[in-house]
Formats: C-alpha cells, sequence, structure tokens
C-alpha cells in the first residue's frame, strides 16, 4: 500500500526478475541517477541492509572491493489497471472502489538483494531495499501493424479509446485518496521500523518511488530456495511457498 490508490483491479502481463553483481548494479544506478536504493548505511556497508546482515557485507567488502558474492535481485511486473468490468456492482462507491476511465499500463518495480544462507546450500537470503511505479505508455504493434492504423482512423481511434494517457495517469494517482485506518497504521508501521520514505508526489513523467532505510530480514528470514538452475531455466520457491518459474531472456 505504498501507492494510492491501492485497491485497483490489475492483470499481469509478465515478471521479470533481474539478477546481477551488486558492484554493477550500482554503477548503472549512479549512470542513470536512481535514487530508490538508497546508498551507505553507516557502518561500512556498501548497501541498505538489515542490520544482522550488516556486519557480514562489511567484512566481505573489506576482503573483496568487488563484493562478488552480493547481488542485485530486482522483481519488475508489467500490468495493467483496468477500468470497471460489467461484473462490477452498480452504485458502487467509486471512493472505495476507484477505476480508471481507459486501461493504464504500467510497471511496478521492486528493487532488493541477496546473499547465500551460510546453513542452507541451495538457499538465498533476500532483502528488499525500494520500489517504483511508472506509467507504461507505448505502442506495441509492429511496424507494419502501426502504418496499417495509421491507414484506418476507425482503428487508430480504438487503440486510443482503449489504453489511457499522462493526463489519466495524473488524475488517477494524483488525487487525493482517504486512506482506511489499517493502511494508514501499515504505513506508520513502515515508517517506524523499516525506515520508509514514501512517495511525495510524483516525477513530470508520472513514475513515483518509495525506499526503505531499514529493510526487513536476515538469515532464515526473507529467503528464496532455488529448486532448479541451469542456463535457460530457473526455479525457486519463496519463505512464503510462492513458486517462480524463470526463463533466460539472454
Amino acid at each position: 500500500n505504498m501507492f494510492q490508490p491501492s485497491d485497483l483491479r490489475t492483470t499481469i502481463q509478465s515478471t521479470m526478475n533481474k539478477i546481477a553483481p551488486a558492484s554493477q548494479q550500482q554503477q548503472q544506478q549512479q549512470q542513470q541517477g536512481d535514487k530508490t536504493t538508497a546508498a551507505g548505511s553507516g557502518s561500512g556497508c556498501c548497501v541498505t541492509a538489515p542490520w544482522s546482515l550488516r556486519r557480514e557485507l562489511a567484512m566481505e567488502e573489506g576482503v573483496n572491493k568487488n563484493i562478488t558474492i552480493l547481488k542485485s535481485y530486482d522483481i519488475t511486473a508489467a500490468m495493467t489497471f483496468e477500468p470497471p468490468g460489467p461484473y462490477q456492482e452498480a452504485g458502487a462507491d467509486s471512493t472505495t472502489f476507484p477505476s480508471p476511465p481507459s486501461r493504464l499500463r504500467a510497471t511496478y518495480k521492486v528493487q532488493g538483494y541477496f546473499l547465500p544462507d551460510p546453513q542452507v546450500p541451495n538457499r538465498l537470503t533476500v532483502w528488499f531495499t525500494g520500489g517504483q511505479l511508472a506509467p507504461a505508455f507505448h505502442n506495441c504493434a509492429s511496424p507494419e501493424q502501426q502504418q496499417q492504423q495509421q491507414d484506418d482512423e476507425g482503428k487508430q481511434k480504438q487503440q486510443e479509446q482503449q489504453y489511457g494517457d499522462l493526463n489519466a495517469w495524473m488524475e488517477l494517482f494524483g488525487a487525493e485518496h482517504r486512506r482506511s485506518w489499517g493502511e494508514a497504521l501499515g504505513l506508520m508501521g513502515a515508517k517506524l521500523f523499516l525506515g520508509a520514505d514514501l512517495p511525495d508526489g510524483m516525477e513530470p513523467d508520472g513514475t513515483m518511488s518509495y525506499s526503505l532505510h531499514r529493510p526487513y530480514g536476515g538469515h532464515g528470514k526473507g529467503y528464496v530456495d532455488v529448486l532448479y538452475a541451469d542456463q535457460d531455466l530457473l526455479i525457486t520457491r519463496g519463505n512464503s511457498g510462492t513458486l517462480h518459474v524463470m526463463i533466460s531472456n539472454n
């Protein structure tokens, strides 16, 4: 519930899990000016990490400046926020169930890291340091299809009406939304215990971000177990039982 409104009807089109050496990830973030992941923890640690892991990271950094043991663990989901469907009850409270007037494409990225668990050979200890929600406006058609759409006014108009633009995004996420008591208490806990920096408005392109300066985690707390891995396929199970099957895009 970092972003408001939080109870939108959403469909997921794809999920990507990017894993890379942390040193490469930090260089890319510096080049791109990415501020969603805090750098420096005040304890000699190169990234924001749970307290129980900072000593381990600081020791690793002292031995190997490239920090080969630490890797980024970013998850990006391509999604669509859906308008009201035919099954939505007539007269439903729009303040409780907000919906865009047309479909809105978006990407939601959660940024994190992992370390090998010293006790379980196939286990990776994972923690997350921030996230980002951004609009994704693009034409998915091929060049030939785009040319055909330009020749056909009806198809072009239908394309424009099916998906919203940046103005529709701003109207949905830029408006004031009243949080429930549960959401308000949850965010208060995130600020106190996780050191959460919550979104304060949005960038001109519609991007919203948050960061966690005291992320939750540690060996045996947040983790994924690697069930199978080769050059093309990765199968993992998280600590809550979620099973992920991923293929390489190389």
